[in-house]
């Protein structure tokens, strides 16, 4: 329904986005928020295709930019987007938009006293989760608890864990750590068989080098045999054709000498 103070024109407008977002929860304008933010949400609401998504009004803490980024996550992010909470600098406020971007489920805002290094880590473990991830509750828990129960919530995603609910997060913690020692012992079991198995290879592999260079040596040898009796072989015909010369040369003389006899032998029957 329309509020006693919001003007006509505002209210049309709210009705425009509920027509375009039938099942959105559309809030009307409430101070500090004034008109020129109203109408960036209601942009907001009528982009976003989600059902049943609330688009806060803007915060007394956001400044304008801080109010547009917030609006340009809102425009398409499944999940209620918190505007600036009263403890969130504005590096804080940032982060969370970051991390929101990339979860399906809303990212409460920083709590009074959670140190800024348990938000972040709420902030990437939320990412994961099926459902809201509580803020630091120091009245409930102590930082140490809070960190046994992000443990416990990586390792449960599924479920929403309360600040101080040390039975949960105890029996969570516990098997995880037993499941982080059995996935470390196949580890350690694996890299061994790797080493194992990378030995075996190297010493099959030496054992055929080995082999490769008995039978290079073995051919060598083969060869160097082959050389030397083809060596012998052209050194034995090498005295067979030297011999054979002589024998020629020794006939051929043989024969001047015989015929010069029978020259000498005609002349002196001749006178």
């Amino acid at each position: 329904p329309r509020t006693a103070d919001e003007a006509s024109d505002v209210f049309l407008r709210r009705l425009d986005a509920h027509q375009n977002a039938p099942e959105a929860l559309v809030a009307p304008l409430s101070k500090p928020e004034d008109t020129k933010s109203f109408l960036r949400r209601m942009v907001a609401v009528k982009k976003n295709e989600a059902a049943g998504l609330l688009v806060m009004p803007r915060a007394k803490a956001e400044t304008a930019e801080q109010f547009e980024a917030r609006m340009a996550l809102c425009e398409a992010c499944p999940a209620t987007v918190f505007a600036r909470g009263a403890h969130e600098d504005p590096t804080d406020f940032k982060a969370r938009l970051d991390a929101q971007s990339k979860c399906r489920r809303p990212i409460m805002c920083r709590s009074d006293g959670e140190p800024a290094s348990l938000f972040r880590r709420r902030c990437a473990v939320s990412r994961a989760c099926l459902d809201v991830v509580h803020p630091y509750d120091a009245a409930r828990e102590s930082a140490d608890d809070f960190t046994r129960r992000m443990d416990a919530q990586e390792a449960a995603p599924e479920l929403s864990i309360a600040p101080g609910d040390k039975k949960v997060v105890g029996s969570l913690v516990r098997e995880s750590a037993e499941e982080g020692a059995a996935a470390l012992a196949e580890e350690i079991a694996a890299r061994l068989k790797l080493e194992e198995e990378a030995k075996a290879a190297a010493a099959s592999k030496e054992e055929a080098a080995k082999a490769e260079a008995a039978a290079i040596s073995k051919q060598r040898q083969r060869q160097d045999s082959m050389d030397d009796e083809a060596e012998a072989a052209k050194e034995a015909e090498e005295r067979a054709a030297k011999k054979a010369a002589a024998a020629a040369a020794e006939a051929e003389k043989a024969a001047a000498a015989e015929q010069a006899a029978a020259e000498q032998a005609g002349g002196e029957e001749a006178g």
